[in-house]
């Protein structure tokens, strides 16, 4: 018979088919008593308990980079933010020396060549001015007034929709 002449016909060893079968059933049987075989595998709960165990490490790892950065961040904002204030402080001062008096006389009399004002070189102008000629008032001031107050334009459209309707 061919089941004689070949290995694979005659079956298992007992010990090996039961190694094979605990592993091949239960995951040929469905997801339910695949997990009840693992799960009764001491060998699983620790891979898993270590995956696990690592995992966490791994988050507080990751977490604590994460604020090792932050505050890193943090130092050089402030580092940046104390330079530009102190530039800030110096650029103050020195724009407030740049409007003092003596540096603009002195600029004004060596580089650019002025003297100070004196009565030699004061010219004095005499402006005529043309006449204003007054325009008198309207004829009926009280009327203008009357006829600028809000009452009475309300009262002019009222009777304007009156008269419409």
């Amino acid at each position: 018979m061919i089941g004689d002449n070949y290995a694979v016909a005659r079956g298992l060893p007992a010990q090996r088919r039961s190694a094979v079968a605990r592993v091949v059933e239960p995951l040929a049987a469905g997801p339910q008593r695949a997990l009840a075989a693992l799960s009764r595998s001491d060998l699983v709960q620790l891979m898993l308990a270590m995956s696990l165990f690592a995992g966490a490490i791994l988050l507080y790892l990751m977490q604590a980079e994460n604020a090792s950065v932050t505050q890193l961040n943090i130092s050089m904002l402030q580092s940046q933010q104390a330079q530009l204030n102190a530039q800030l402080a110096r650029s103050q001062t020195q724009a407030s020396n740049l409007g003092t008096e003596p540096r603009v006389q002195y600029l004004a009399t060596s580089e650019l060549h002025m003297s100070a004002p004196g009565p030699a070189n004061t010219v004095w102008l005499n402006v005529t001015l043309p006449p204003i000629q007054r325009v008198p008032p309207p004829v009926n001031v009280n009327r203008s007034a009357l006829d600028s107050e809000p009452l009475a334009q309300i009262k002019s459209f009222i009777r304007f929709v009156e008269s419409s309707l």
